[in-house]
């Protein structure tokens, strides 16, 4: 059985020839439709990869040639573009050809993965007609929340310098730490922990909380180091601003988990943060900066005074 893409992979800009291709990956005759979401999923996320990794123009090349070769079927892909000039080739005449057009879709739409921003891809619908099944599927914007979104903006020169969590895996982008962030435990004065501090991550198991949404990597952090403590704490309320929060924990007497700087604007002065161990909730935070892009005298000088007032107030 064969499989079609519908507006399909047009993961990034794979658009035009391949959103209209046709694979000769056989589905599996006991699931067809799973194995196609399976298919198309992961090679969109082997396309993410290489990006996120900051390959070079032949690395992404050699990486596209490959997916291209082991899911899509070129000569086919080949025969149907030129129509009935392919048929009446000689032999040699259409090996030269099934040559040069891989090479043009590997070129072309390799160059276009470079217009990526952050992307990602949804499959939306899997659906089986006659004895092709058919996957569509949608680009879904970036997060702006998300960290990786500074990244590929660096990396795609629409910013010079950003603040981000570090060290990253991307090795086309250059990081200088400038501080711990931890996470403490916040709660009312009146609270039953406002006078124990440290506080073991565990000990948390099944408190009422408050938490920023599971897209906020703050809450991701969280979520991780109570994972490592074997916590579970009930998270009874979800919200997406911080101010939002303390308000909460401040009527309501529910706890939270941010960053410890939260507390230390002083703006709800019944509010206490308890550092929090074993484990300990943190993460470095740095500057980031593409290393081959061009840094203008002003980003320069937000770099130098950024690494001023770090200094200062740490």
């Amino acid at each position: 059985m064969l499989v079609t893409f519908g507006n399909k992979i047009r993961f990034a800009a794979l658009a035009a020839a391949l959103a209209a291709a046709v694979t000769a990956a056989p589905a599996l005759a006991a699931d067809p439709q799973s194995d196609a979401r399976a298919m198309v999923t992961g090679m969109a996320e082997a396309v993410i990869g290489t990006l996120r990794a900051g390959a070079d123009k032949a690395a992404r090349e050699a990486r596209f040639r490959e997916m291209y070769r082991r899911n899509f079927d070129n000569a086919g892909i080949a025969a149907w573009a030129a129509g009935r000039a392919f048929q009446s080739a000689s032999p040699a005449a259409k090996q030269d050809y099934l040559a040069t057009f891989e090479s043009y879709i590997v070129k072309a739409y390799a160059a276009q993965l470079t217009k990526y921003k952050g992307e990602r891809l949804r499959v939306d619908k899997v659906e089986t007609e006659g004895r092709y099944t058919v996957v569509i599927s949608n680009l879904v914007p970036p997060d702006p929340r998300d960290p990786r979104e500074i990244e590929m903006r660096l990396e795609n020169g629409e910013l010079q310098v950003g603040l981000g969590f570090v060290p990253i895996s991307n090795l086309s982008i250059e990081s200088e730490p400038l501080f711990e962030e931890r996470l403490v435990l916040i709660v009312r004065d009146d609270h039953p922990l406002a006078d124990q501090s440290p506080i073991p991550v565990q000990s948390l198991d099944r408190m009422p909380m408050v938490m920023l949404s599971n897209t906020f990597c703050t809450r991701r952090l969280w979520e991780e180091n109570a994972q490592l403590a074997s916590a579970q704490p009930q998270i009874v309320m979800e919200m997406n601003t911080v101010s939002s929060i303390l308000a909460v924990v401040e009527k309501t007497g529910l706890a939270t988990v941010l960053p410890k700087l939260t507390v230390a604007e002083k703006r709800f002065d019944h509010l206490v943060g308890l550092d929090l161990h074993n484990p300990t909730p943190s993460r470095q935070v740095g500057l980031l900066w593409h290393r081959e892009n061009y840094l203008c005298s002003a980003s320069r000088a937000f770099i130098a005074i950024t690494k001023q007032v770090s200094a200062a107030f740490h």
